[in-house]
């Protein structure tokens, strides 16, 4: 998943990728998926990125640790903990 500093969001989810737009303040954190694209996928990777995107939409806190960026929904779970890709 890639943030940039104008507020845009896009991501792989394992056979498509995904955009939309974020909106952080502070810990608070607001994420709006705008689109995907529709390649043919096993059905094992349509399930998985399904998945993906529900845990998305239900993130409302982010911290960092250990070097790692924690998305949580708005009850503290952590749904997704991503870590920086260099490449």
């Amino acid at each position: 998943m890639a943030f940039s500093r104008d507020g845009q969001l896009s991501g792989h989810n394992s056979c498509n990728q995904f955009f939309g737009h974020y909106i952080q303040q502070g810990h608070q954190l607001q994420i709006a998926t705008q689109g995907a694209t529709m390649k043919a996928c096993i059905d094992a990777l349509v399930a998985q990125e399904a998945k993906l995107m529900q845990a998305i939409s239900l993130v409302k806190h982010v911290n960092i640790s250990n070097g790692k960026l924690n998305l949580m929904a708005a009850n503290g779970d952590t749904l997704l903990v991503l870590t920086k890709h260099s490449g």
